[in-house]
């Protein structure tokens, strides 16, 4: 029998139609759904992302977390000022306690002095970059408000540039603070100066500068700096050729030690008229006037004189002054491993043309002229020419530029100079070559040194001197910090001859030198190595209670 299937057919064909259309539907619904959550997904990721919380956080940034979670909540911020600003480094903060009474006077923030407010910066930095682009300040007040601006790095040019007034609101202590935050996160302890009008105690100095920080912050848990007033000890280095004619030779200087009192940066100026006010749930409440984010702190400047008005406004409404353009005057000098001399040296000594000199000086210790090399970064030789001579000169000369990377050269044995007296005789005299580096030797290496500092790799340069007492080479293995020169003049000679004369017998070559070096020359980062007859290398230390210590290297 014969049974009609068409209309079960229709309805199975309608319903195949149906389901199309309905994907198509649905896949368009989806698609514009992802086109809609894709910005929020953004803001999410960004939001999550600015207010993460590194483990070690204190409580009390903690609060101020949760202080700004609470004010993006009410009108969004966040996303627009990482965007452009950068996102706060939460764990990597500074905190002062500011006087009420007077606003240039700062205590310890543990006092607990309830009439003080306490001032806290949370630098920020923007994704992907290893340099702080400015921070966050907040006033914590009694009866729990705050007050929150942010200020820029470059924000230092709107300043009075002032290298000797370090207890003002000045571009140096501006810059020594941002810097301060650079070492704190990143770890730079040592920076080029690039803006030659910063640091620079006279115009005439047109060096590069470097500025090095001493360790003076106290830290808690090894991650966060916190009611400690950022002091930033600041050594400034340049070359200065006029510490090579000074009379005193015990002071050798090219360069200042400063003390940046950066409490007198944070907090100046603050307007108590604008900000937020304290909430009656302890979480401060968006005050008349503030746009419900974070406003700019921002030094007004007519272009020729820094103006005292500061103002704090939005981004978005800046006073009719020009802005601070540009990046930071600084760079920070890359941060490299450090090197193992004995490595080097072991390299050096095993290098058949470095030999081949060593050993020629060593046939040249009965002249009465001393004899060298230079080497340049190419690894090529040159003879060195004997200084002019006198009765007291043996010397050759060194000529330091930045294609050199080294000099060997020997001190002569015991010798007899023959001369004329002031009455018309002839006379024979002795004379006695100190056979250890003097502070001329010690003054080239720095020089070296110095020429190739924003290298930050000190490994290749080296002095070796030659005598018939031992072969040694002095190597760098301070920081930039540690550089200093000067120490090639006739005043340095003639001390360091006297020196040898009064302690030679009783300490001997080695000990003799070290203490000269510690004591008087007060250098840090010099290291001596001998390098004996059967090739093998010994670090040659002074400790503390005077005791000489050979430490043959591996």
């Amino acid at each position: 029998m014969k049974t009609n299937n068409y209309p079960l057919i229709k309805i199975i064909r309608t319903l195949k139609q149906l389901l199309f259309y309905f994907s198509i539907i649905f896949f368009i619904i989806s698609c514009k759904k992802m086109d809609t959550d894709s910005p929020n997904a953004n803001i999410i990721a960004v939001t999550r992302d600015f207010f993460n919380t590194p483990e070690g956080t204190d409580d009390l940034t903690k609060r101020i977390i949760k202080t700004l979670q609470h004010k993006n909540e009410l009108k969004p911020f966040v996303t627009a000022f990482a965007l452009k600003n950068g996102y706060p480094v939460w764990n990597k903060t500074l905190a002062t306690m500011k006087n009420s009474q007077n606003p240039q006077s700062f205590v310890s923030s543990a006092s607990n002095n309830n009439s003080n407010d306490t001032l806290i910066c949370i630098p920020f930095v923007k994704q992907g970059s290893q340099r702080v682009a400015g921070f966050i300040e907040v006033k914590l007040s009694p009866g729990d408000s705050m007050d929150f601006r942010y200020r820029l790095t470059q924000d230092y040019k709107l300043l009075d540039y002032n290298v000797n007034e370090s207890s003002l609101n000045t571009a140096e202590n501006y810059a020594s603070l941002m810097m301060q935050f650079e070492k704190m996160i990143f770890g730079y302890s040592h920076f080029k100066v690039t803006d030659h009008s910063l640091f620079r105690p006279q115009e005439s100095d047109t060096a590069t500068l470097t500025v090095g920080f001493s360790d003076s912050l106290q830290q808690q848990n090894n991650i966060t700096v916190i009611y400690q007033c950022a002091q930033s000890s600041v050594s400034i280095t340049w070359n200065c050729p006029a510490a090579k004619t000074q009379q005193n030779i015990k002071k050798v200087s090219c360069g200042i030690e400063a003390v940046y009192n950066n409490c007198y940066i944070i907090g100046i100026e603050w307007d108590n008229g604008i900000y937020t006010g304290g909430g009656t749930t302890g979480v401060p409440s968006t005050g008349g006037g503030e746009t419900g984010g974070i406003p700019y702190y921002y030094l007004c400047n007519t272009g020729s004189n820094v103006v005292n008005t500061s103002q704090i406004v939005p981004p978005e409404d800046l006073p009719e002054c020009p802005p601070a353009t540009g990046g930071p005057g600084w760079e920070p000098i890359p941060i490299e491993d450090v090197y193992d001399p004995c490595a080097v040296l072991k390299v050096q000594n095993a290098d058949t043309a470095y030999k081949n000199r060593i050993s020629y000086l060593k046939t040249k210790f009965n002249e009465k002229k001393e004899a060298g090399f230079s080497e340049n970064k190419q690894n090529q030789f040159t003879a060195l020419v004997p200084a002019p001579s006198t009765s007291n000169s043996d010397a050759i000369e060194a000529p330091v530029d930045s294609t050199i990377k080294g000099f060997s050269h020997n001190h002569l044995n015991d010798y007899e100079v023959t001369s004329i007296n002031i009455y018309g005789d002839e006379e024979t005299t002795l004379n006695k070559p100190i056979r250890i580096f003097s502070p001329a030797d010690v003054d080239v290496l720095m020089q070296l040194i110095y020429l190739n500092l924003s290298s930050g790799n000190f490994a290749d340069y080296y002095v070796t001197m030659a005598a018939s007492d031992g072969t040694y080479t002095l190597k760098f293995t301070g920081t930039p910090a540690d550089i200093k020169v000067g120490y090639g003049t006739e005043e340095w000679r003639k001390h360091f001859a006297k020196y040898c004369n009064d302690w030679l017998k009783k300490y001997g070559l080695e000990k003799t030198f070290l203490t000269y070096l510690r004591d008087v020359m007060q250098l840090n980062g010099v290291g001596l190595y001998k390098i004996n007859s059967n090739d093998t290398i010994d670090q040659v230390t002074l400790t503390v209670n005077n005791k000489i210590i050979k430490t043959p290297c591996p």
